[in-house]
């Protein structure tokens, strides 16, 4: 799942751009970012980015072999482990956003 999130970051940032990834804890959940900074994904695209086959603008997809899947695959494995997956983007960059509870023993 991390992979697929890399894989996209470096696929859409533009060319020299850096992609980060930031972890933090929020309470009881560990936060992992992936950013990118290149393209934006369209407002009205946000809702669909992780409905299966869902490809996108196509003058944003750089990849032509591309299937719509590994969002839609993304977000079910971080929700098979009871967690959330959230994208944003502007014009300066894209946030991918994993949030997963930390069990019991992890929280000391």
């Amino acid at each position: 799942m991390f992979e697929n999130l890399l894989i996209n970051a470096n696929r859409y940032g533009y060319d020299g751009q850096y992609v980060d990834i930031n972890g933090s804890i929020d309470s009881k959940e560990v936060v992992i970012q992936v950013i990118n900074y290149g393209d934006a994904i369209p407002p009205d695209e946000l809702p669909h980015i992780f409905d299966m086959l869902f490809t996108g603008d196509k003058a944003r997809t750089h990849q032509e072999n591309s299937t719509g899947l590994g969002l839609f695959i993304a977000k079910n494995i971080v929700e098979q482990h009871n967690g959330t997956i959230t994208g944003e983007s502007d014009l300066i960059r894209t946030i991918f956003e994993v949030r997963l509870p930390m069990e019991d023993s992890q929280r000391d």
